[in-house]
């Protein structure tokens, strides 16, 4: 009565296929759909909107358990992956198992307390749980892709990883080309290779390749997860290596003479190069005009003692060189040198 009142309309049975505008949404078309949500039914209604809320229930976020060796098992109860037996001392309780109401979190976490103090020999409190609401839910529906009037490789796209632009497009184009292993289309799509690791759209993409594959999601399985569980900085995984420890300065035989006399430096690799000399107010071009013209007036100085030597010596020096390098050594007399 509430809804009516405030204008919203419900729509039973019936699922969003496309989505209209550019740069924002501007409208919609909705569809009536097939019991088992995989077929349009009916004409679709084109509808004014500014914005598309989807809810796509729960699901547990079974990464952290999968980095210490768990696979995950599908559970057709709350059409989501849980956290397989373990191969370390690991204990989950509540969302990660799929019990997603507060009376049910509550229970598996004081079993999974008690469990602990157990195996640590230690002795287990009485503990009177606190008094939750039950709130009864019904089944989810196994909708993963909503279908349209078109074929999904003719349809508007389907994102399915949002932050890779993966689609039901290329899910479905991946097993076409015969990538049938998880894994494969994995890599194919590049679904789950973003920092969420999956988080967002794994399982739909897995049950849109089942749905190709005709075989059941569990059959089809789930990708291996690469750690972090969250996102971490470069900085705090590099830690203590950084500056001088992570990236040495290496310097000439002659570096005290360039400092000296005032010289800027540039980055070789690791290597303090000298770049040019400054007197006074100098910019850098004056001071690269005076060096010049020094130089040509009278004699300079280059270090070029950062560069790569190679010694190779040997009767045959000079053809392996003809042979490997594009210069003419043939030609090169003893006691000479080439640059």
């Amino acid at each position: 009565m509430q809804r009516a009142k405030r204008g919203i309309s419900i729509m039973v049975g019936s699922g969003v296929i496309e989505a209209h505008g550019s740069k924002r949404v501007t409208g919609v078309s909705i569809a009536p759909l097939n019991e088992v949500g995989d077929t349009v039914v009916g004409p679709a209604v084109k509808m004014t909107a500014d914005t598309v809320a989807t809810s796509g229930g729960w699901s547990p976020v079974v990464h952290l358990s999968c980095h210490t060796g768990a696979r995950p098992v599908w559970n057709d109860d709350i059409l989501g992956f849980v956290p397989g037996a373990t191969v370390q001392k690991q204990l989950t309780a509540g969302a990660i198992n799929g019990a997603f109401s507060t009376v049910k979190v509550l229970e598996e976490g004081l079993k999974a307390a008690t469990d602990a103090l157990t195996h640590l020999g230690m002795a287990v409190p009485t503990v009177t749980l606190p008094e939750a609401q039950i709130v009864e839910e019904g089944k989810a529906m196994a909708l993963f892709h909503i279908p349209h009037t078109k074929p999904t490789s003719k349809a508007p796209k389907q994102f399915v990883d949002y932050q890779n632009d993966v689609t039901a497009a290329g899910i479905e184009l991946a097993c076409r080309e015969g990538f049938e292993s998880i894994e494969h289309v994995k890599r194919y799509t590049a679904m789950g290779f973003g920092t969420d690791q999956g988080k967002l759209g794994n399982i739909n993409g897995m049950a849109i390749a089942a749905k190709m594959l005709n075989q059941t999601i569990p059959e089809t399985g789930t990708t291996i997860f690469r750690p972090n569980y969250t996102p971490v900085t470069f900085g705090a995984i590099a830690g203590r290596d950084c500056g001088e420890l992570f990236d040495p300065k290496r310097y000439t035989a002659m570096h005290a003479w360039h400092v000296e006399r005032g010289a800027k430096f540039e980055d070789v690799g690791q290597w303090k190069r000298a770049w040019y000399y400054p007197q006074g107010n100098e910019t850098m071009q004056d001071a690269l005009n005076r060096e010049c013209v020094a130089t040509r007036e009278s004699v300079g100085i280059l270090d070029a003692s950062t560069l790569g030597k190679i010694d190779i010596q040997g009767k045959d020096a000079r053809e392996f060189l003809g042979r490997v390098y594009t210069n003419a050594w043939a030609k090169l007399p003893v006691g000479k040198c080439r640059y």
